[in-house]
C-alpha cells in the first residue's frame, strides 16, 4: 500500500488535466494547482482568454502548460465569467482535438483532482482506454428536461479513443453557432457513461 494508507498506484494509464481558469484573476489558485495536485498529472494544461488590454500570462507555470484561447469576444471577463458557457465549451473543444494521453479530465479550478483515485478506479473496473467512455459525476438536476447529465468540469474524463472518434467526426469549434447547435456526433453521444464517485476521492 501507499503512503496515503490506499491500494497502490498504478504507473498507467497515462492521465491529462485540462483546467480552465481566468488570467491573471486566478492567478493565486492556478499557481497552487500546479505545485499541488497536478503534479500527479502526466500533462497538466491551463486553458486561458486573457483580455486584450492585460499583459499576456506565461506559457509554462511549474510543471503545466498555458494555453491562451482567446479570440473576438471569447476572452475571460470578471463580470461575465461565471455565465461564459463559450469559454467551457470552447476548453472541452481544445483539450478534446489536442489530447495526448490515454485518458483526458477536464475540471474548474475550485476543484480539487485526486488522479491517484481516478487511476486505481480505472484498473479496479478494468477500463480501457481503447473503449469508448467518458467518466464523471453524473446529476440528476434537469432529469425531466435533459434526463442524466454528465458536469464535465466537476472532473470528468474521456478515454483515448473517445477524444480520436471527437477528433475524426467531430465538428469545428465556432463562436457564431448557437449555444445549443448539436456539436456532438451521433457515436459520441452514445458514448459509455459509468457513474463514479465524486473526483476527490471515495
Amino acid at each position: 500500500r501507499d503512503a496515503d494508507g490506499l491500494e497502490p498506484v498504478p504507473e498507467s494509464p497515462s492521465v491529462e488535466c485540462v483546467i480552465p481558469a481566468a488570467w491573471p484573476e486566478e492567478r493565486l489558485v492556478m499557481e497552487e494547482i500546479a505545485s499541488t495536485w497536478a503534479t500527479e498529472c502526466d500533462r497538466c494544461v491551463f486553458v486561458v482568454a486573457v483580455r486584450p488590454s492585460l499583459p499576456p500570462a506565461p506559457t509554462t507555470l511549474g510543471p503545466c502548460s498555458v494555453v491562451d484561447i482567446a479570440e473576438g469576444p471569447l476572452v475571460d471577463d470578471p463580470s461575465t465569467y461565471g455565465a461564459n458557457s463559450a469559454k467551457l465549451q470552447a476548453t472541452l473543444f481544445y483539450g478534446l482535438t489536442h489530447s495526448v494521453e490515454d485518458w483526458t479530465c477536464f475540471m474548474d479550478a475550485d476543484v480539487y483532482f485526486a488522479v491517484p483515485n481516478f487511476k486505481r478506479l480505472v484498473k479496479r473496473k478494468a477500463l480501457k482506454s481503447s473503449g469508448i467512455y467518458w467518466l464523471g459525476f453524473i446529476y440528476n438536476s434537469l432529469l425531466l428536461m435533459e434526463g442524466q447529465m454528465i458536469e464535465p468540469f466537476i472532473g470528468s474524463c474521456f478515454s483515448r479513443a473517445t477524444t480520436k472518434k471527437f477528433r475524426e467526426t467531430g465538428p469545428v469549434f465556432d463562436l457564431k453557432l448557437d449555444k445549443d447547435a448539436k456539436r456532438w456526433p451521433p457515436e459520441m453521444r452514445k458514448c459509455f457513461k459509468f457513474p463514479v464517485p465524486h473526483a476527490t476521492g471515495y
